[in-house]
């Protein structure tokens, strides 16, 4: 169930919030996705951008500061849509909230991705045509609770 983003107001209780980035055409069809991965991870898997919250942040704040700083991209505030609120609680001391939204880009932002210098965490970002993806998918590169997160949030992915 979608919720207008606005609605949600900054939590008192830790949280991340991480970003299906969705490539659209200029008819709003789904061309790809835009992922990211630590390769300094022992087994470094694609994910979504996202990450923890600053003090006073709203959800969206976050995602939107988390998804440019790990992608690149710029997003307007319109291009995101909250589509899960608090789905997962992980056990203390690095428990958190975790909101999932939906950013649509537009394939002429894709660029921002291929020239983003990498300033960030030390993240990989790419985007996957749905080809791409599904071959990703079959060799077990995308993480797990990501890909479950997509799976539900994202029709006709399999």
């Amino acid at each position: 169930m979608e919720r207008h983003v606005e609605e949600i107001p900054a939590p008192t209780e830790p949280f991340a919030s991480l970003v299906i980035n969705q490539v659209m055409d200029a008819d709003d069809g789904i061309l790809g996705y835009i992922f990211v991965m630590n390769p300094d991870r022992p087994d470094p898997k694609w994910k979504f951008a996202g990450g923890h919250s600053e003090p006073g942040e709203t959800p969206l704040e976050a995602a939107m500061r988390e998804n440019q700083g790990e992608t690149g991209l710029r997003l307007l505030r319109e291009a995101y849509t909250q589509i899960d609120k608090a789905s997962e609680w992980r056990p203390r001391p690095t428990g958190h909230w975790s909101h999932l939204f939906v950013a649509k880009v537009s394939i002429d932002q894709i660029r921002l991705v291929n020239e983003h210098d990498i300033g960030n965490e030390g993240e990989i970002v790419r985007y996957f045509t749905l080809a791409e993806l599904e071959v990703e998918i079959r060799l077990g590169t995308i993480l797990g609770a990501h890909l479950r997160k997509m799976m539900w949030a994202v029709p006709n992915i399999s």
